[in-house]
């Protein structure tokens, strides 16, 4: 019965494809790499070839999120902010938001904490992360 309700809520709040994006498990040697090329300064990873950075355009085209729109990002937090809450209560509401923002903020908010402490984990959109850094 939930997952009834799922499938047929996803298509209306544009997190359709993102359903279908598996997790992607492993790739810790691929995850230490990135966040040891990581700067703080200007947000981007620097290469042998020079800087790189994931961009709002990646995160459309990997997850295929909506990056205009009313952007819904605060400060940092581990929970959802209780005044963000209303915004899931609509459906067709949901899609309407940039969601894309949200998660390209997250990703370089972590990537940033990462390399500033010795972390043996990292949150933020990983699978983001590594499908961009494969491609």
């Amino acid at each position: 019965m939930w997952h009834l309700i799922v499938d047929q809520a996803l298509p209306t709040t544009r997190f359709y494809h993102i359903s279908g994006v598996g997790e992607i498990r492993g790739h810790s040697t691929l995850l230490s790499a990135l966040v040891e090329m990581w700067r703080l300064k200007t947000h981007s990873f620097v290469l042998p070839t020079g800087k790189v950075t994931v961009t709002l355009e990646d995160v459309l085209h990997i997850l295929g999120l909506l990056i205009d729109g009313e952007i819904v990002t605060d400060k940092p937090t581990t929970y959802a902010q209780t005044k963000d809450l209303p915004l899931l209560q609509s459906f067709e509401q949901i899609g309407t938001y940039s969601w894309g923002f949200a998660i390209l903020v997250h990703l370089y908010r972590s990537l940033c904490h990462a390399s500033l402490y010795d972390c043996k984990e990292m949150d933020g959109s990983l699978d983001l992360l590594f499908v961009w850094a494969w491609e």
